[in-house]
């Protein structure tokens, strides 16, 4: 079995954190922010963004699984009252208020918010996914959050299956036309697990 280690991630993982979250969103970063600033793509945005201090999305929220042969997964969460839509209307483009609204308007109060949960596919089944959600749950205990939610693609079932088997429930299911950019065809479901 390898040694897994959890920490806190730096400005210096920006470059290796931004595959784990575009993978994590599956389509979302790419439709949120193409076009959202002139001259950058959204890989640009994100690595700024999370070399940057500001909230939510600065590594400062991001914690990352590792063996020693690197990163091998990553949990990005915070507090969903940091979620506002002023927030997302300067870093998002017109076309996705509706999608936005559609996504964050129905976040439970107090709730710590799992923005990303990725894991190398390589890697996956060895429990590193469980040891990220501990991470975050213990995140949430210790800023006295109620819950913890996530938003989840509704044909993602094996990730669906492992939120399930660690207690999470589906609390709303947001239909999501598919996109170019959004290849799902079952919209998202929001998860909640109390706490």
């Amino acid at each position: 079995m390898v040694a897994i280690r959890i920490r806190s991630a730096t400005k210096t993982d920006a470059k290796a954190l931004v595959p784990f979250i575009l993978s994590a969103s599956g389509g979302i970063v790419e439709y949120l922010l193409t076009d959202a600033v002139s001259g950058f793509s959204p890989t640009q945005i994100l690595r700024i963004q999370i070399t940057g201090q500001a909230i939510p999305f600065s590594y400062r929220y991001i914690h990352i699984a590792e063996t020693n042969d690197g990163i091998v997964g990553i949990i990005h969460g915070y507090a969903s009252r940091y979620l506002t839509s002023s927030y997302f209307q300067r870093m998002s483009s017109n076309k996705s208020k509706q999608f936005i609204d559609a996504l964050y308007c129905n976040l439970p109060k107090n709730s710590f918010y799992l923005h990303s949960l990725a894991v190398l596919e390589k890697c996956r089944g060895q429990g590193i996914g469980k040891k990220l959600l501990e991470k975050a749950k213990q995140n949430a205990l210790q800023n006295k959050l109620d819950n913890i939610t996530l938003h989840v693609w509704a044909d993602n079932t094996q990730v669906i299956s492992l939120y399930q088997k660690t207690g999470y429930r589906i609390i709303e299911h947001i239909p999501v036309k598919r996109k170019s950019w959004l290849p799902h065809d079952e919209g998202m479901i929001l998860m909640q697990l109390n706490i």
